[in-house]
């Protein structure tokens, strides 16, 4: 996949991005921002009530992309504000700071 041009994309009115696109936008590797997601999913949103539980599962949808150069198909995440909020709460770095800014405006 080429490099993103931004990282929000807005789709039927709502701000989104993906796994992918925070990868690209802030120099990581996607595999540990997937494993972040999974970190929220799998760890941090299990011992918390039932109902905040079900709302913040739908923040993040399992998607997939097929890789420009070998062809192959791969998992991401596809996320709105909520989900790009618990995903970069995580993150403390001037870059993560500035895009956490943009996103919520």
């Amino acid at each position: 996949m080429t490099q993103t041009e931004q990282l929000v994309e807005f789709q039927n009115g709502v701000a989104t991005t993906t796994s992918l696109q925070v990868a690209e936008t802030f120099g990581k590797r996607h595999e540990n921002v997937l494993k972040a997601i999974d970190n929220i999913i799998q760890k941090g949103l299990v011992n918390i009530n039932e109902t905040l539980k079900s709302k913040a599962m739908a923040y993040f949808e399992l998607s997939e992309y097929i890789n420009e150069q070998n062809h192959q198909t791969y998992r991401m995440y596809k996320m709105n504000q909520k989900g790009f909020t618990l995903l970069a709460g995580g993150f403390t770095d001037k870059k993560f700071m500035e895009y956490k800014v943009r996103f919520v405006e």
